[in-house]
């Protein structure tokens, strides 16, 4: 540890002698700074260091000093300028975090900013949303909306708007999610009828989905058809638009494994936000195969959904379809 904060002292120094006067402007405390900034962790801290390097000393600490204090929501909330971590539980119910003026929140003689750390911390389907006091932007947004469990955004203010300064959805290590809702727990089995009939659905809230999201559903399970001549298709729609389908070969057949996979990325932000999509179908034990590539919009400021349906062309007694598993992942 001692090593580690000598060679961060030697590159601030070192940082410090190439500024000069033409490019930059640096308080007088510039280098006591940085060295209060080498020893601050955020979990782990000194309220005197913190406050030197932040320049704001409006944060909960715990009574011996160390680390920022989270407080826990499960109904709407007004934050305050002592609030800076906060923890929502939206089992119960959607939830709104009102955030305070950013004026309020903002040191504009020493450039320092409240950092809010909020996070959604269940798997359910209602979200949290955190919005301005006034007519104040987020990232130019009137809104941002966690969705997904234990993902949390962090936000500080120019004295003016918000910025969104990290944000991150967390499963397992890595930036990557799942819809909860979306788990296949039962059987899904569709047979004697030529009914279009769905095997798995999930939906997104509006502002879930955002840019640079890849969206990857997996469903698996088996057929069986009563003769060599009766088929069936199976569509993925997004927002009840056919997206892509796939249309079985006759077989004569019991219980043979199946499984589709359905990819779409969100490319942009918006009420045009321009997608690409790709789905593969695979019977590998039947020699079925099939893919499919559309490029299409949706708008992420409403809930969006995703529904993949079987229809058979014959309604007799042995031909079925039934999925075992199923699922739907975020990267993003």
């Amino acid at each position: 540890m001692g090593m580690g904060r000598a060679f961060g002292k030697s590159k601030a120094k070192a940082a410090l002698a190439r500024v000069t006067t033409v490019n930059a402007t640096l308080p007088v405390d510039a280098e006591q700074r940085i060295s209060a900034l080498e020893l601050v962790d955020h979990w782990h801290t000194n309220k005197t260091q913190l406050d030197k390097v932040r320049g704001y000393g409006n944060f909960t600490f715990f009574s011996d000093g160390r680390g920022l204090s989270f407080i826990q929501k499960d109904v709407d909330y007004t934050l305050t300028t002592s609030t800076s971590g906060i923890v929502c539980d939206a089992t119960l119910g959607n939830i709104t975090l009102t955030l305070p003026s950013p004026s309020s929140c903002f040191d504009s003689v020493n450039l320092a900013s409240i950092i809010y750390d909020i996070h959604k911390l269940d798997g359910s389907v209602n979200t949290v949303t955190i919005s301005p006091s006034g007519t104040e932007t987020i990232a130019g947004y009137d809104r941002v909306v966690l969705s997904r469990r234990d993902e949390n955004v962090e936000i500080a203010t120019d004295g003016t708007n918000w910025l969104v300064r990290n944000r991150d959805r967390i499963y397992e290590g890595a930036k990557q999610t799942y819809k909860d809702s979306s788990v296949v727990i039962a059987d899904v089995v569709v047979g004697n009828t030529t009914a279009e009939t769905t095997l798995f659905s999930t939906s997104f809230a509006p502002d879930e989905l955002r840019a640079s999201d890849m969206i990857e559903t997996v469903i698996s399970g088996y057929y069986s058809s009563d003769n060599s001549s009766d088929i069936f298709t199976v569509r993925v729609k997004v927002n009840g638009v056919t997206m892509h389908s796939f249309v079985s070969v006759a077989k004569n057949v019991t219980d043979t494994p199946l499984e589709m996979t359905h990819k779409f990325t969100v490319r942009e932000d918006g009420v045009t936000a321009a997608t690409t999509g790709m789905v593969t179908f695979n019977a590998p034990n039947d020699g079925l195969a099939g893919a499919s590539v559309v490029d299409s919009t949706i708008d992420t400021t409403i809930t969006n959904s995703i529904e993949i349906t079987m229809q058979w062309d014959s309604a007799t007694v042995g031909n079925t379809g039934t999925i075992k598993q199923g699922i739907c992942r975020v990267n993003g």
